[in-house]
């Protein structure tokens, strides 16, 4: 079961890794271009709109990024012992039944939820109104 528990967290911080550069990518590239409107769309959308676009991207960005390595790690942590914890604390309270079993489902999804919302709200109800959303 280790080797699993091993290659789970190799591939979970291949994934981080490999996305996160790739929002890098993309983010350098709106940066580069943001002040230059496709040729395609120069008569429809103005300079300054386009500008307030990239920058949006770019913001929209950086919080995807956080959002990533923060899902990372909390996948690391379930894996590093994380399900076993919450597991045995349900066990110890809740008889074996199926009511355990949903708790536990109810119990990581709330963990998982709580670990975004930070995120969720910041996105919400500081960048879209930045942005005049």
């Amino acid at each position: 079961m280790q080797l699993l528990v091993a290659i789970f967290i190799v591939a979970t911080v291949a994934w981080t890794i490999a996305s996160t550069y790739l929002s890098l990518r993309q983010s350098t590239f709106v940066q580069d271009h943001r002040d230059t409107v496709p040729v395609d769309f120069a008569t429809t959308v103005a300079p300054d709109e386009h500008r307030r676009a990239a920058e949006y991207t770019l913001a929209g960005e950086r919080i995807t990024r956080s959002k990533t390595v923060t899902e990372a790690a909390l996948s690391v942590a379930w894996a590093c012992g994380g399900i076993n914890l919450l597991y045995g604390t349900l066990a110890a309270t809740i008889p074996q039944s199926l009511t355990r079993g949903v708790a536990f489902l109810i119990a990581t999804g709330i963990v998982g939820t709580i670990a975004g919302l930070p995120f969720r709200i910041y996105r919400t109800f500081r960048l879209e109104r930045r942005f005049g959303f």
